[in-house]
């Protein structure tokens, strides 16, 4: 309550529902929020940034993206891995307001960490990834 949040997506596993989030700055790149409710009405819980690690690098193709921006993402959607438990794959889009034809999206998976749910910047992965065991 008292907090405002853009691009919503919302998943539920284990009994309790999630949502990242952006702040609200327009344009503006931020860090993303993550927050937690036992019940889709709230009262919701913010848990932080779920952005870890160093992001990715720059590239002759792509500037980089570091975990304070959400790697130069807005959280779009999350999609339920089927055949899986407790796999989800977080959706964010990049918005270019210089080149705006030149919108594209990063599919990265989501993780864990003591029952918070987090996203590191991978470069390559495929759906192999949830088949390993959890920590």
């Amino acid at each position: 309550e008292g907090k405002y949040h853009e691009a919503p997506a919302l998943f539920k596993t284990g009994g309790k529902y999630y949502m990242f989030s952006s702040h609200c700055t327009g344009w503006a790149p931020n860090a993303g929020r993550v927050s937690v409710a036992d019940s889709i009405f709230g009262e919701w819980k913010e848990l932080g940034n779920p952005c870890r690690g160093k992001g990715q690098s720059a590239t002759k193709f792509s500037q980089s993206a570091e975990a304070d921006t959400t790697f130069r993402s807005q959280s779009t959607a999350v999609i339920k891995v089927e055949g899986k438990d407790n796999a989800f794959i977080f959706v964010g889009d990049r918005w270019n307001p210089k080149d705006a034809i030149d919108g594209r999206y990063i599919f990265l998976p989501v993780e864990w960490e003591n029952g918070t749910p987090v996203i590191y910047w991978r470069d390559k992965w495929d759906l192999s990834f949830f088949d390993k065991k959890p920590e």
